[in-house]
């Protein structure tokens, strides 16, 4: 019996990637994403900065899903390693971003 799929992480490649696009589209969509500040605070980012949040945890999610379920199968690796590195570099520029425009912000009255 010829399984292809055998090799696919249900959780790494398909349920956690939706959970993580899930919040990523709420961000995108609300234009507000909250980040831990303190153990018992949440910073809220809203407009361009929540958006941009938002984007970052897309391609998280694009990431882990093109690392755990396409990096398994032998016939699509390479495609899967080009687009799980694109995710991952879209990602980090997006955090940066953010988090550049907060620490920028520490400094103004």
């Amino acid at each position: 019996m010829n399984q292809p799929l055998k090799h696919i992480n249900f959780w790494g490649g398909i349920l956690i990637p939706v959970l993580i696009a899930a919040y990523g589209v709420y961000c995108i969509v609300t234009r507000t994403a909250l980040l831990p500040a303190d153990p018992y605070d949440w910073l809220r980012l809203l407009g361009r900065d929540a958006v941009v949040m938002g984007l970052g945890w897309l391609m998280a999610a694009w990431a882990l899903h093109a690392h755990f379920f396409w990096c398994r199968l032998p016939r699509l690796w390479f495609i899967a390693e080009v687009l799980k590195w694109l995710g991952v570099a879209v990602m980090a520029a997006a955090f940066v971003y953010v988090y550049w425009g907060l620490i920028a912000d520490l400094g103004r009255p």
